[in-house]
């Protein structure tokens, strides 16, 4: 019998994924932003951009924006994953089709969690492009908040925020139909073959390393309008072209306009290259943490 509550379960669990995630794959993030910014040539490829940064800011141009990431991004992860099991949990049983539910609930994750999310995503991207600037932008991710705070206020904290939810919401959607059809599929074939249900740590992993990289390369053009709207008023970025940034079906037009149907999956295989181990570290041991404290 446990001695926690599956409240208390789900919080733990969500905390050490979420921060072991961030430390793991960070580097990965800070290329993607750097190759999805206006400031860059569309033919800017993962190598050159990880030769530049390296050469002008060193290996800690990597980790740029770590602190905002890991100090707000760790609580947003675990708003993001205890929203998810409490809306599934609120909805069993229910008459709806589960994959309804994983999909729903998913977009209901990511509407939460935006709100630590946001703040958290508008300063560490602002923290990683800054870094095509031979100029030290800025100093802490504390002094990147203060700053946008002082001079653009909450409205640019929030920067995007609508655009992060059409963005993120789907991704999130997709991600949790893929993740939770795979995980039972893979429970069935098991329970046929050995008569038992549970996952390994292996099959988990697997299952959430293929809908992470799906669905993050599906909704690369949505990840791509939202942080071109949320980079636009950085002083790296030219008034009139940030005015083109200014909404996020607007952004998505102008991309497509200026650089085609190929602009719109910029930075796609770097997303993907991100997105598929942090979804995969974050679920995997999420799930695994879930299981070794329901022994406790």
């Amino acid at each position: 019998m446990t001695s926690f509550s599956d409240s208390q379960i789900s919080l733990l669990s969500s905390l050490s994924s979420g921060l072991l995630s961030r430390l793991l794959c960070h580097p990965l993030d800070t290329l993607k932003s750097r190759i999805q910014s206006p400031t860059l040539p569309l033919k800017t490829t993962f190598i050159h951009s990880l030769k530049t940064l390296i050469n002008s800011h060193g290996y800690r141009g990597l980790y740029n924006g770590l602190g905002a990431s890991v100090i707000g991004g760790t609580p947003g992860t675990i708003l993001y994953l205890t929203s998810y099991d409490s809306y599934k949990a609120s909805l069993s049983p229910s008459p709806l089709p589960p994959s309804i539910i994983h999909l729903s609930g998913g977009i209901f994750a990511e509407i939460i969690a935006c709100i630590i999310y946001v703040p958290v995503d508008v300063t560490k991207e602002r923290l990683q492009i800054s870094t095509l600037s031979s100029e030290k932008v800025y100093k802490t991710s504390l002094d990147c908040f203060k700053n946008i705070l002082a001079n653009e206020g909450l409205m640019g904290i929030y920067k995007g925020y609508f655009g992060t939810v059409l963005s993120f919401g789907p991704f999130s959607g997709l991600y949790f139909l893929g993740y939770e059809f795979l995980k039972n599929e893979v429970k069935s074939r098991n329970t046929t073959s050995s008569g038992s249900a549970d996952l390994t740590f292996n099959e988990t992993l697997t299952c959430s390393l293929t809908a992470g990289a799906l669905a993050s390369w599906i909704t690369t053009p949505l990840d791509l309008a939202k942080l071109r709207m949320q980079v636009s008023k950085s002083s790296l970025v030219d008034k009139e072209i940030a005015l083109k940034y200014n909404g996020f079906f607007k952004a998505l037009k102008y991309i497509h306009k200026t650089e085609g149907v190929k602009g719109l999956w910029r930075g796609g295989m770097v997303r993907v290259g991100f997105f598929t181990p942090a979804t995969g570290i974050t679920m995997g041991t999420f799930d695994f943490f879930k299981g070794k404290l329901k022994e406790f």
